[in-house]
């Protein structure tokens, strides 16, 4: 799985030969993402002349107030759409604060955590067909209910239709906004 920052876009794609034993969760794939990441090549001491293994980590420095997850449904090499299912929070938040720098570092000394950065969801926007031809339809969240858009119609959905989407971009809301500085 592999996740990019762009932005206040995060971009979410999976290795289409792997075949997942339970759908993807959008929490796992960012833990993937954060995770320590140990390095091929070792790096040589100048002092000792020793090969030193190598790690890198990646976290997020700062959040936006409108996150867009949007997860890569197409595969350009094998010129196919990809329909893995990734499960997404829609009825209870999405936590990123264990995924930030801060929270990391802080995790690391065992000293007290900093507070949860939760974001809600608010739309969905779905693409239905193959790689070279579709159609693309959303689901928005207004006072509290789903609707979904599709080209000149509205209509009343359930949470459920919206968990089960095959969504293509997220748009989370932070529940706290966050003030420019």
């Amino acid at each position: 799985m592999g996740l990019k920052v762009e932005n206040s876009t995060i971009l979410i794609g999976q290795n289409v030969d792997a075949e997942p034993a339970r759908p993807l969760c959008l929490e796992d794939c960012l833990a993937h993402f954060t995770s320590v990441e140990v390095l091929v090549d070792a790096h040589i001491c100048s002092g000792c002349g020793a090969a030193v293994k190598r790690e890198k980590q990646l976290t997020i420095e700062a959040l936006p107030n409108v996150l867009i997850v949007h997860l890569k449904r197409f595969d350009a090499l094998g010129s196919r759409k990809v329909t893995e299912v990734v499960d997404f929070p829609t009825d209870s938040p999405l936590d990123l604060g264990p995924f930030l720098s801060k929270w990391r570092a802080k995790a690391n000394n065992k000293s007290s955590l900093p507070t949860p950065h939760l974001y809600e969801l608010n739309a969905v926007v779905n693409h239905h067909g193959d790689a070279n031809k579709g159609h693309y339809t959303s689901f928005v969240k207004d006072g509290g209910l789903w609707f979904l858009c599709d080209d000149h119609s509205i209509k009343h959905v359930d949470l459920e239709t919206v968990k089960h989407s095959e969504g293509y971009l997220l748009f989370y809301i932070r529940k706290v906004m966050a003030v420019a500085s």
